[in-house]
C-alpha cells in the first residue's frame, strides 16, 4: 500500500532553493539533491512510520548524501 505524501508549499520553495544553491556549487549536483529528496519522499510514501517520533507526532527523515531534514507527520 503506498500513502499520498503533501508536500507543503513553503517547504517545496525551500526545496527548489537549496537545488539552485547546490546547482550554482556544481552542475549537476541540483539535480542529485532533488533526486535524494524524490527518493525519501518514494520511501515515506511507501513506509511513512521508517522514522521515529522526535517531537509529540513529529518525525525526521534524514536526507543521505546532504545535510538535509524532512520533518513530517502521518495523519491518520
Amino acid at each position: 500500500m503506498s500513502y499520498e505524501v503533501q508536500v507543503r508549499r513553503a517547504a517545496e520553495l525551500d526545496i527548489a532553493e537549496a537545488q539552485v544553491w547546490y546547482e550554482t556549487q556544481q552542475t549537476g549536483l541540483g539535480a542529485d539533491f532533488r533526486s535524494e529528496i524524490s527518493q525519501v519522499i518514494d520511501r515515506l510514501a511507501a513506509s511513512p512510520l521508517i522514522y521515529q517520533i522526535v517531537h509529540r507526532d513529529i518525525r525526521r527523515a534524514i536526507v543521505r548524501r546532504f545535510p538535509y531534514l524532512i520533518w513530517y507527520h502521518v495523519a491518520a
